[in-house]
């Protein structure tokens, strides 16, 4: 188990900031890859965007139309206008 643990080079400063880094893109790597399957994770998917929500990382937007090719709004056939859930900008790289 403790091979699981980072180690750094003593600095704890900056191995604070690398294990927030890693974290951080462990996160996002969770959002992106996972978002359309978060039904898998409870029964109507409402826990993981609840949370993102809870932390500003997820924000509601009131869309007038499909905001673009991919639209996912559009592909589950909403009436529009329709409130949509959007990655807060900066999430993302």
């Amino acid at each position: 188990m403790n091979d699981l643990i980072p180690v750094g080079d003593g600095n704890k400063m900056d191995d604070a900031r690398s294990l927030r880094d890693a974290l951080i893109a462990f996160a996002r790597w969770v959002i992106v890859t996972h978002r359309e399957k978060f039904t898998d994770v409870d029964d109507d998917g409402v826990a993981i965007q609840d949370k993102l929500q809870e932390l500003g990382l997820l924000v509601s937007t009131s869309q007038q139309g499909p905001c673009g090719d991919e639209c996912q709004c559009a592909a589950y056939g909403v009436d529009w206008p329709y409130a949509c859930l959007r990655l807060k900008e900066g999430v993302l790289p």
